[in-house]
Order: C-alpha cells, then structure tokens, then sequence
C-alpha cells in the first residue's frame, strides 16, 4: 500500500471569496478518479487553513503499489484534473509519498 500525499497552496491572484467554490468543484473531479485510475483505492482532498497550517490544500490517496503510483502519474484522467482543475490555481506543490 502506497500513501500519496500532495499539499498546495492557492495562487495569490485567486479570490479568497471563490476558494471554496474552486476546492468544491476540484474536490468533486477527483472523487471520480478511482474508478478510472486502476490502483487507486481511495482519494481525499481537503480544504481549510488552520493558523497553525502553511498549506491550503491537501490530497491524500491509497494506491495498491509502488507500481499503481507509477501509472496513476501518467494516467490521462489523473492528468486533465491536474492540468485542468489544480494547476491554474495553486503553487508550491509539496509531495510525500509513503509506502508501507
């Protein structure tokens, strides 16, 4: 089992009045993401800045394997949520990948 982790923070130029909405509705494409990505058990994605937290944004997925990592990096559906949803609206990507 693979644990992937990857935090972000919203671009400067994003509202705050519209990052909610912009969580909601990436949130609510990568929920589609397991049943087109083989390997991928689960996904969550998490909005909300505490004081203490230097991040905006959060992604954490289960994958079966190393492997199933590997070809969920490359898989096109994974990619167009990325390139369409995430990347225009954030920075400072930050990824941790555990595998246990």
């Amino acid at each position: 089992m693979v644990t992937h982790i990857v935090l972000w923070n919203f671009r400067a130029e994003v509202p705050e009045e519209q990052r909610a909405e912009i969580a909601g509705n990436i949130h609510q494409v990568m929920q589609e993401l397991p049943e087109k990505c083989p390997g991928l058990q689960e996904i969550g994605f998490y909005y909300g800045k505490t004081p203490w937290s230097n991040r905006d944004l959060a992604c954490i997925c289960r994958l079966d394997s190393y492997q199933a990592l590997a070809e969920y990096q490359v898989q096109p559906d994974h990619l167009e949520v990325a390139n369409r949803y995430v990347k225009p609206v954030t920075k400072e990507r930050i990824c941790f990948d555990l595998c246990s």
